[in-house]
């Protein structure tokens, strides 16, 4: 469940995060189309991004700190580290902010997502609202909205780290990569039961389709993030 708060104006909608990737592969090992990484150990942010500073923001992420409270008052943080089941369908609600801008009040897969992106680009996302320095994009030229190497080039996806997508089947993510063959999501929730998971996987290997995309336009990444260069993410071998 979600409570979108942007600029004091409250929408309550429906979140229902699903398992639509039931296999687990774990990240010592070989998988060639499919890899869940759940072991902080197994990864830094130095593996999805050229830039020092985006790096470090991503290992504050992988460490538990995705800006998600307990409590509106925002002095109780959730910890969400990879790997814990921190972020459950539950109807418990959490909070993103820091109670001087725009909040995000939800559970599950949204929230996490959501938290995510706040920490990266200092923003709320809303319910599919992009703020002043985010874009929402345009997905209209193409008739199934499947995630695909060629929907999201068409779409201008970046190929790097911080697109946020609301998938059709009612479940939020965060791109870490792609390339081709490959793509690579950060999400909460994904096994049904709250789990904080990096999941990479061949595109014929998933079956979401986009609802919205927001990422963060190219002149904010390039000041928060000068150094970035748009990689693709590969498996963690």
């Amino acid at each position: 469940m979600i409570f979108c708060k942007k600029l004091f104006s409250l929408v309550l909608v429906l979140c229902m995060a699903v398992s639509i990737f039931p296999q687990t592969v774990s990240a010592s090992e070989e998988a060639a189309d499919y890899v869940w990484i759940t072991d902080r150990e197994a990864v830094d942010g130095s593996d999805y991004t050229a830039d020092a500073a985006l790096a470090e923001a991503l290992n504050g992420i992988f460490d538990g700190n995705a800006s998600i409270y307990r409590d509106s008052s925002f002095t109780k943080l959730v910890d969400t580290r990879l790997g814990s089941s921190s972020v459950p369908n539950n109807g418990v609600f959490q909070y993103v902010g820091n109670g001087q801008i725009e909040t995000n009040v939800g559970t599950s897969c949204w929230i996490y997502a959501n938290g995510v992106y706040f920490t990266l680009f200092g923003e709320a996302t809303g319910c599919g609202t992009a703020g002043e320095n985010s874009e929402k994009l345009d997905l209209g030229g193409t008739a199934n909205k499947s995630f695909s190497y060629e929907n999201f080039t068409q779409w201008g996806v970046r190929p790097g780290v911080g697109a946020l997508i609301r998938t059709k089947c009612g479940h939020s993510l965060i791109v870490l990569g792609y390339d081709e063959e490959f793509i690579t999501i950060l999400d909460g929730n994904g096994n049904g039961r709250g789990l904080v998971a990096i999941r990479t996987m061949r595109w014929t290997h998933q079956g979401f389709r986009a609802s919205y995309i927001i990422q963060p336009k190219q002149e904010h990444m390039d000041a928060l993030y000068p150094e970035n260069a748009a990689q693709a993410a590969p498996i963690n071998e």
